[in-house]
């Protein structure tokens, strides 16, 4: 029986440019070693606005945007969440590429319903690695504060 993965992470402004060089492949350097940078091409994104922007110039965009609070935003608070979805290698290989994309689409919509399209920075499946993830970048807002 398949697994599936997800993982949360928080991250800071700062953060935000190695996320964008790392997702988005801007460099041939890697710690990850399950990365095939000839396979680079099949990746896609499922956020086609904003895509030339950077991470940092996004994230802050929606935190001015969104942000309701009466306090000046900290450089070094908190920014972006980062969701990671995946599954094992048995999992991928029953499904066809439609089935597939499907599936993180599906995880897309999901996150987007419940925490708004608005709050997303990015969503990107990376093809180029063995078991391939889905790795969504968000803003989002805590009303209570």
């Amino acid at each position: 029986m398949s697994k599936l993965v997800c993982n949360f992470d928080k991250y800071k402004g700062v953060q935000l440019y190695g996320m964008d060089i790392h997702i988005q492949r801007k460099t041939d350097n890697h710690s990850n070693k399950d990365i095939d940078l000839s396979r680079k091409h099949l990746n896609y994104e499922l956020v086609a606005e904003h895509q030339n922007e950077h991470y940092y110039t996004r994230a802050k965009n929606r935190i001015e945007q969104g942000y309701t609070g009466k306090r000046k935003i900290r450089k070094d608070g908190v920014w972006t969440g980062n969701v990671i979805i995946s599954s094992d290698q048995e999992f991928f290989k029953k499904l066809t590429p439609g089935q597939e994309r499907e599936f993180f689409k599906t995880a897309y919509d999901f996150y987007c319903e419940k925490y708004g399209k608005e709050n997303v920075i990015s969503a990107m499946v990376h093809k180029d690695e063995t078991t391939p993830p889905f790795t969504l970048v968000n803003c989002t807002f805590n009303e209570r504060r």
